[in-house]
């Protein structure tokens, strides 16, 4: 179907035949990025329509709309480097993703990955540095080094022997439409483990893409011996960003409000035994969710009990499985389908909800993304690819001339 929209649209531009501009225009909003690039260079009024705003959220529109498809970020140990790889179609028909269709990016840093917002990643290579990736159009930003934090005296002397734990949080400012970076760095004793008594010190910054630096964040810090959790999952809603967080005594569900840039509290779902399963951070229909597991006693099967956040409070939804083996929850795909990892192996699963039965998806991962591509773009004048292939250790295939009209490098003046 893309294709036939897409020589429909080379008839349009060549003046093959008469077409109507707003149809037009919705046959370019149908087509996929890749297409929409090559077609920038038909005319200036087409590269001006394409790079509109209203266009690119009306094509963001479009493409949300659909199920989305699977990327898949994973450790490839023939070349001991973590891949992303990115499933052509929703029928899964191929057993191996196609690598090429993001250029062959690849890491060899196990770098964790947040998003898609609006078709925007966020990397971090777990140390110093973060990026802003864009994979349908092959932006690449890395962003500035974060600034040094404010140490209290008695830690200035010793700031090179403490352990700096990371935490980032990443999503759209609704406010003022801004993609924003949150930055929590917790310091400690410890270089093995960070306990809650080894906690000196806590620091944040938040990035803005629109001024592309970062600001110490001046409000109210959660307590220093609360110690957020890395999910797996990609846990922004509604220009929030959530996490796991534990303290002395509890656990809790740590959120950041990037329009008011403040940290909030939301109380954990309760489990009816403590002692069983584990607890994991999902999206689920649109909403923040926990899925609680509860495993069998011959630990066979497990059962996935998904709670759904409303405004303060948390409310069972659904109860899927159980399901064979003891598989670990990524995330869920389209009609509620939720995609699993075996602890064991890492093979990547997709649950039946009506036969209750799994589909080996013929590769193993890290992480899964449902991903929806965008025009949004990343682009400005801190653009250094060299600096990009240092500090992630990215391969990159450039496009070829038959691809492009353009080489890709980025132009802070466009």
């Amino acid at each position: 179907l893309y294709k036939h929209r897409e020589e429909v649209g080379a008839a349009v531009m060549m003046g093959k035949c008469d077409v109507p501009e707003d149809v037009i225009i919705d046959i370019l909003l149908r087509l996929p990025v890749k297409s929409l690039l090559r077609f920038k260079c038909v005319s200036g009024s087409w590269c001006a329509l394409i790079k509109s705003p209203r266009f690119i959220t009306d094509h963001l529109a479009n493409h949300k709309n659909n199920n989305g498809r699977l990327l898949v970020h994973n450790y490839d140990p023939a070349t001991d480097k973590y891949v992303f790889a990115l499933y052509p179609d929703e029928t899964l028909a191929l057993p191996v993703p196609v690598f090429q269709y993001l250029d062959g990016i690849s890491m060899d840093v196990a770098a964790r990955v947040l998003g898609p917002c609006n078709g925007i990643f966020c990397l971090f290579n777990h140390v110093d540095r973060a990026a802003l990736w864009n994979p349908a159009t092959r932006e690449f930003r890395v962003l500035p080094t974060l600034p040094s934090p404010n140490l209290p005296p008695e830690l200035e002397m010793m700031e090179n022997a403490l352990f700096a734990a990371n935490t980032l949080g990443f999503g759209l400012d609704p406010l003022t439409n801004d993609y924003k970076v949150v930055w929590i760095r917790t310091y400690g004793d410890d270089i093995h483990t960070l306990g809650h008594e080894l906690v000196r010190h806590k620091h944040a910054a938040v990035y803005a893409l629109s001024s592309d630096s970062w600001t110490d964040f001046k409000g109210v810090l959660p307590a220093k011996d609360v110690i957020c959790g890395c999910s797996m999952v990609y846990t922004y809603m509604n220009g929030a960003f959530y996490w796991v967080a534990s303290g002395k005594n509890n656990n809790m569900v740590l959120s950041f409000d990037f329009g008011g840039e403040v940290f909030q509290w939301v109380t954990e779902p309760e489990r009816p035994d403590q002692d069983s399963g584990c607890s994991y951070f999902v999206l689920y229909n649109d909403s923040i969710a926990r899925i609680l597991t509860e495993p069998n006693e011959t630990q066979t099967e497990t059962s996935f009990h998904i709670w759904v956040m409303k405004e303060d409070h948390w409310t069972k939804e659904a109860t899927i499985g159980p399901l064979p083996k003891a598989e670990i929850p990524l995330g869920f795909w389209k009609n509620g389908e939720l995609l699993v990892a075996a602890s064991s192996t890492g093979q990547l699963h997709l649950s039946d909800s009506t036969t209750l039965q799994l589909k080996d998806l013929g590769t193993k991962a890290v992480q899964v993304f449902v991903y929806s591509e965008s025009l949004v773009s990343i682009k400005g004048g801190n653009y250094d690819f060299l600096s990009a292939m240092s500090i992630f250790r990215f391969q990159w295939n450039h496009l070829t001339d038959s691809d492009s009209c353009s080489d890709h490098t980025i132009d802070s003046t466009e």
